[in-house]
C-alpha cells in the first residue's frame, strides 16, 4: 500500500501540474491566463488545493520535510474549526476548491515559485532537456512573471460583465452574481467553498471575481471580491475587505506579465522594382 501511494501520489500531483500552470505552453501566452490587456494575463480561476499541493511537494522533493523552506509552504489548517482542518487541503473531493489559510507572504512566495517553473518548463522544451531537482536554472531566461494584482488591475478586470445569455438567466432564475452561500445556509453549510470553476464566467473568461473566496491583491491586507462569509451586497467591485492573518474566506488569482517580448514574424522584404530608362 505505501508503494502504491508513493507512485500514485507524485503521478496525480505531477498531472495537474501540467494541465493547469503549463497548459498554454506554445500559445503565447501565460498557462493558466486569459489575456486582459495587451502584456497582462489574470488566471481564470483562484489558486485550488490541488495546485497548491504541487507547489508543497515539489519544495519538498527539492528541500526535504525539515527545511524552513517547505515547512513555509504549509498553509494553516486551523482556519477551519471543524473537520475540514483535517480534509479541506487534501482531499480529493475540494482538490479543486480554492486554497486557504495562506498568508500574503505565501502567496507572493508562490507566485515566485510558479514563474520559475512555467520559465524552466518553456526552456526545457526550447532546449529540449529533461527536468532535473539539482538543477536550480538559475540562468535561465525569465520569459513569464507571475504575481498578486494590483487593486487598480483587480478592479478592472473584475469590471467585465457576463454575456447576455448568463445575464438572462441569472435575471430570470434570480441567481447570485458570484458564488455565494445563502445568508440562512452560511451556518449550517459543511464545505463552504465551491470548486473554482462553478459556476458563470464572465465576458473575459474568469470564473469567481466575486463571492467563493477574497482575493489578495499587491496591496498586503487588502482584498478584494468577497468571500462565502461575506453578503453578496457587501461585494461591490470598489469594497476592500481587511486581513492581517491567513482566513477561511482568503485566498488569490495571479496575474501574469510577459517579459521578454513576443517574437514577430519577419515578413521578407518586397524587392525593389528599378525602373528602366
Amino acid at each position: 500500500m505505501n508503494f502504491v501511494k508513493r507512485i500514485i501520489i507524485p503521478v496525480l500531483l505531477f498531472s495537474s501540474l501540467f494541465m493547469f500552470p503549463f497548459e498554454n505552453i506554445g500559445q503565447n501566452k501565460p498557462p493558466g491566463t486569459v489575456r486582459f490587456k495587451e502584456n497582462l494575463y489574470v488566471d481564470k480561476l483562484e489558486i485550488c488545493n490541488v495546485y497548491w499541493r504541487e507547489y508543497m511537494f515539489m519544495t519538498l522533493k527539492k528541500y526535504g520535510p525539515e527545511s524552513e523552506v517547505y515547512l513555509a509552504t504549509l498553509p494553516d489548517t486551523l482556519v477551519w474549526d471543524s473537520e475540514l482542518k483535517r480534509l479541506y487541503l487534501r482531499h480529493p473531493n475540494y482538490a479543486y476548491h480554492p486554497v486557504v489559510g495562506i498568508s500574503y507572504q505565501q502567496a507572493v512566495a508562490y507566485c515566485e515559485w510558479r514563474s520559475k517553473m512555467v520559465n524552466i518548463n518553456i526552456y526545457l522544451k526550447e532546449t529540449k532537456q529533461k527536468f532535473s531537482l539539482e538543477n536550480n536554472y538559475d540562468s535561465i531566461p525569465e520569459v513569464y512573471k507571475y504575481r498578486l494584482p494590483t487593486i487598480e488591475e483587480w478592479e478592472d478586470f473584475s469590471k467585465s460583465p457576463y454575456r447576455k445569455l448568463v445575464e438572462r438567466k441569472i435575471r430570470r432564475n434570480n441567481l447570485p452574481r458570484g458564488m455565494f452561500l445563502p445568508p440562512d445556509r452560511i451556518e449550517m453549510s459543511k464545505v463552504k467553498t465551491r470548486p473554482a470553476n462553478a459556476g458563470f464566467t464572465n465576458k473575459l473568461g474568469l470564473y469567481n471575481v466575486f463571492g467563493n473566496v477574497a482575493e489578495m491583491t499587491a496591496k498586503k491586507g487588502v482584498a478584494k471580491g468577497g468571500g462565502w462569509q461575506h453578503l453578496e451586497e457587501q461585494c461591490i467591485t470598489e469594497a476592500g475587505f481587511s486581513y492581517s492573518e491567513p482566513e477561511n474566506w482568503l485566498g488569490f488569482r495571479c496575474v501574469c506579465e510577459r517579459v521578454i517580448a513576443e517574437k514577430k514574424e519577419e515578413v521578407p522584404a518586397k524587392p525593389e522594382i528599378m525602373e528602366l530608362d
